[in-house]
């Protein structure tokens, strides 16, 4: 989000007139930041134990118009399964950051330590660089911002890759152009279980399109979509496209129906070409890579921070030993 689109969002704001219902004003705020996207029914509020403070609904100021609906929209990734989107979430902590919107402070606190999005990259970097940027924005003094600051660091150093791996695995292209394999951090798996992957594509094939379609008919959140989309594009099965939409690739196209056993080799061939698992030469090895040695792969070969490596070099290991049972 740039200075001109802040500077529209801050004069729609001082043009309207105290809204007569603030949920539809925080729609019109999602619309103007991210029109593409489908709309989602707010979660309901009356009788539910609200565990955050309530908007200033009394306030008549459209700047603090505008705090009360992006508080509101924040409040809706509290839950993944309510709304997932980083692209919306990413514009929101723009504005709560840009405008030093006090009112955001706890929910931006409660997603940083929930930890949901601690790995996830929105158009602005890392999300939760970006939390911690509202938070010291919104900081009550400058004892805590100076704190916050030093974390932002912490932060920051966590993400850039490693100057001395721990092991060098490079694949035979790189090894041969005397350089690394760097993958981002969407090309590393997030689900356990590549057949998750490959009855995801199996979905589309027979007509869903995106997250919130997906999200229905497997009974989960839309955050898990989003992982399990991820992996299948690091497979070269879909694409992702903006607004939480997919298509799927000839490649996924052709893809053998996952109840059909003669499609398994088709599937073990599939993963087994991942980037990583290219990287890894399970074809020439007797032994399988210990979690330490996948973190260090991924130390070497990717940019993401130490705590996210952690978490990915486990379900790197689940896709390890699913290749290594013949896709079973």
């Amino acid at each position: 989000m740039n200075r001109q689109e802040l500077s529209a969002i801050s004069e729609w704001a001082l043009d309207r007139a105290g809204p007569d219902n603030l949920e539809q004003l925080a729609e019109e705020l999602r619309d103007r930041l991210h029109p593409d996207k489908e709309s989602a029914a707010l979660p309901p509020t009356s009788g539910a134990v609200d565990p955050l403070p309530t908007p200033n609904l009394s306030s008549t100021s459209g700047l603090e118009q505008l705090q009360d609906a992006a508080c509101l929209l924040l409040k809706r990734y509290l839950s993944p399964a309510t709304e997932g989107d980083v692209v919306l979430l990413s514009s929101l902590l723009t504005l709560g950051a840009e405008f030093s919107m006090a009112g955001t402070r706890e929910v931006v606190a409660g997603l940083l330590v929930g930890g949901h999005y601690q790995g996830l990259d929105g158009p602005n970097g890392p999300l939760e660089r970006q939390m911690l940027a509202v938070l010291k924005a919104t900081a009550r003094d400058d004892m805590e911002r100076e704190s916050l600051m030093g974390q932002l660091q912490q932060l920051v150093d966590a993400q850039l890759p490693a100057e001395q791996p721990a092991i060098s695995l490079s694949s035979d292209d790189a090894e041969e152009a005397g350089a690394v394999v760097q993958l981002t951090g969407e090309q590393v798996p997030q689900v356990n279980d590549p057949d998750q992957v490959f009855a995801f594509v199996e979905s589309l094939k027979e007509g869903i399109s995106d997250r919130r379609e997906y999200s229905r008919l497997a009974r989960i959140s839309i955050r898990q979509a989003d992982f399990i989309a991820r992996a299948a594009s690091s497979l070269g099965l879909v694409e992702n496209l903006p607004g939480g939409r997919y298509k799927i690739t000839e490649r996924g196209s052709k893809m053998p129906a996952v109840a059909d056993p003669a499609g398994r080799e088709v599937r073990h061939r599939v993963v087994g070409a991942h980037p990583l698992l290219k990287i890894l030469g399970l074809q020439m090895t007797d032994t399988l890579p210990t979690v330490p040695q996948l973190e260090a792969l991924l130390t070497q070969h990717t940019a993401l921070g130490s705590g996210t490596i952690r978490r990915r070099a486990q379900a790197l290991r689940r896709w390890v030993d699913w290749w290594a049972s013949g896709g079973r």
